[in-house]
């Protein structure tokens, strides 16, 4: 590590979330997006139209699922559609049911943090150790969803009272821990007396942890409460008409709360760990065969996006899918690939720097294959489950993994050559100086132009991303990628020290 740079590390766990955020990288970089159109009808009911309108989207042509590549497809489409006649093909009508998630675990805790509160892994973490010191809230290091019997007659005795016999299930639910390599030595994490409301200690605990506080109570709460029912109803519309040779439907999608269960505590239904966003929007009373009047169609063009940059809360549910690392581990974890400068935060997205994807590619991957491999750091922690249930001995796994570690160790250190570990791209410039072609290398404060004649050459020049975006402050510079000792990115003017204008955002993803 320190032929990439001094102060780097390496780790079982913090190698294969630098890996899954790189490789997650890659393929963002591959990805080829694929131009699609979608076409929407606002449509009215011909015999009420005083009846409010809804919206259908263009599902099928002859029965089969429409793709529509182009712009000219979709206006040639959108013509045949003006021609038809609108009737309704189907309603149909059913109930459903939105149950209540489990009590946080320390990873779905996290998650929380992350979604619905905005906090990193660690800054949560923190709240819930403060909380736990007070004595509100129980051992926020677990990966159990269960609640012990005492605390459940307890929950269960809050809600008959607040909320009425109505939102109490006939019994207790039980969940089931469905993550690997699960331990479950604590309860899931809830408050240690759920009749002690947010509001009741603000005075004893800070903004943070009143959040915290309030997430975990909510959805202990809500964990023991009946789901929240639906009344959903989709609507088919089928176009057609003596003019037209091809046959279309539309399709909509309504729902209709009927009994808000749950979400009565919960509001939206948040969980900010695996729950949806809630559906609304109720469709009119609608018969099967009536016609309906088209007031508009709307195509829109759009195009598939590549697969999402891991954010806190969605790394760690893939190490925990995974089985890799331990409750305690995820926060620290996360602050440590970022500290190292391996990775940093775009907005809410992990985002791999140039040390992360040099470690990762050009050590790790090629001479520690094991370390970062999904299934090996998994059936590490299966090994050390079985030493603490005194089925392994621990001596016997250490030896079954140092022995072929120190081999790779040793080939590392003699074949891994510093110039190259530095070296991120080939340039098509040529020296000043020396008229040897230019390279773009990593150095302790990040990217810069190198002389490939190095060390008779001592020619470099800081290197500058640009953004295309002129400075807001002074028009006249512009905007550029800059970053903190640390490692972390900011934007400034090209003009500094002239102009000071400096800001976290990036100016081409959002407003200054």
């Amino acid at each position: 590590w320190k032929k990439v740079r001094y102060g780097l590390s390496a780790g079982r766990v913090q190698s294969v979330a630098v890996r899954l955020v790189v490789n997650r990288e890659k393929e963002r970089q591959t990805f080829r997006p694929e131009e699609y159109w979608e076409i929407v009808a606002r449509l009215q009911t011909a015999r009420r139209p005083d009846v409010q309108t809804f919206e259908a989207k263009l599902v099928e042509r002859n029965g089969e699922k429409i793709k529509i590549g182009t712009k000219e497809d979709s206006d040639r489409i959108a013509a045949e559609l003006k021609q038809g006649e609108y009737l309704v093909s189907k309603v149909e009508k059913s109930e459903r049911k939105r149950y209540p998630y489990p009590p946080y675990t320390t990873s779905t805790l996290q998650q929380a943090g992350v979604n619905v509160l905005g906090f990193s892994s660690k800054r949560t973490m923190r709240a819930a150790q403060t909380l736990y010191e007070a004595g509100l809230i129980t051992y926020h290091r677990t990966d159990s969803t269960s609640i012990g019997e005492k605390a459940l007659g307890q929950i269960r005795e809050f809600i008959g009272k607040n909320y009425g016999s109505n939102y109490l299930p006939t019994d207790a639910i039980r969940y089931k821990t469905k993550v690997r390599l699960v331990q479950e030595a604590h309860e899931a994490v809830r408050p240690t007396d759920v009749r002690r409301q947010a509001t009741e200690i603000s005075d004893r605990i800070g903004a943070d942890e009143r959040k915290v506080y309030e997430l975990v109570w909510r959805q202990a709460v809500a964990s023991q409460m009946l789901p929240a029912v639906y009344e959903q109803t989709k609507v088919g519309v089928s176009v057609s008409s003596s003019d037209l040779t091809t046959r279309y439907s539309l399709a909509a999608t309504g729902s209709n709360l009927v009994f808000d269960g749950w979400e009565k505590v919960s509001g939206k239904g948040e969980t900010g760990a695996t729950g949806g966003p809630r559906e609304t929007g109720e469709l009119p009373e609608l018969k099967e065969g009536e016609k309906l009047t088209l007031l508009e169609l709307m195509p829109s063009q759009h195009f598939t996006e590549p697969p999402a940059r891991y954010t806190e809360a969605t790394l760690i549910k893939k190490l925990e899918e995974e089985g890799i690392g331990r409750p305690s581990t995820y926060a620290p974890i996360i602050s440590t690939i970022q500290e190292r400068g391996y990775v940093s935060l775009e907005g809410r997205a992990l985002k791999p720097e140039d040390s992360g994807v040099i470690v990762n590619d050009k050590i790790l991957v090629p001479y520690f294959p094991d370390i970062v491999d999904l299934s090996f750091t998994a059936k590490m922690e299966e090994g050390f489950d079985e030493i603490a249930r005194g089925e392994k001995n621990w001596v016997e796994l250490i030896r079954d993994f140092y022995g072929p570690f120190a081999q790779e160790l040793e080939k590392a250190e003699e074949n891994v050559d510093k110039s190259s570990m530095t070296t991120i791209a080939e340039t098509d410039e040529k020296c000043p100086e020396s008229g040897h072609p230019l390279v773009i290398k990593l150095g302790r404060y990040g990217r810069f132009y190198s002389c490939t004649g190095f060390p008779k050459c001592k020619y470099a020049r800081p290197y500058t991303e640009k953004t295309g975006m002129n400075c807001p402050d002074c028009r006249e510079g512009e905007v550029i990628v800059k970053r903190t000792k640390r490692g972390k990115i900011f934007y400034g003017c090209s003009r500094y020290p002239d102009c000071k204008f400096a800001s976290w955002k990036d100016p081409r993803s959002s407003k200054l």
